[in-house]
């Protein structure tokens, strides 16, 4: 089973393995902690939303969140590579779902936060 994972992943050690498991831990958890701060800091919660509403917003917001923490935990475990790959293609997504264009590009390194012009927005 783990071989599999090795070579879907493109991985080689079984260390590797454990602290990419340990990443998504510590990322997941951290995520959903922090998502509950921030809801009462924007206002939303069940007292003034529908609780479909309320959840909804939240797993966005939640969604949204983990993307930075994996980022950032991943960097502290060694492992920023493997876990930009993996944000690329949430990215990739997220915009092929939202891109009214369809024209997109994700860079390969992280300098999106920075440079305004990666993304194309002429449609």
């Amino acid at each position: 089973m783990l071989s599999k994972l090795k070579t879907r992943w493109g991985i080689n050690s079984n260390l590797q393995i454990l602290k990419i498991f340990i990443v998504f831990g510590i990322t997941g958890s951290t995520a959903a902690w922090i998502s509950e701060p921030i809801c009462n800091f924007f206002g939303i919660n069940t007292d003034n939303l529908n609780i479909l509403i309320y959840w909804f917003a939240r797993i966005i917001l939640i969604t949204v969140v983990y993307q930075f923490i994996l980022i950032f935990v991943a960097f502290i475990f060694g492992e920023f590579e493997f876990f930009w790959r993996f944000v690329k293609k949430f990215l990739n997504l997220f915009l092929i779902i939202f891109d009214s264009c369809g024209e997109h590009t994700i860079p390969s390194q992280p300098d999106f936060f920075i440079s305004s012009a990666c993304f194309k927005t002429n449609c």
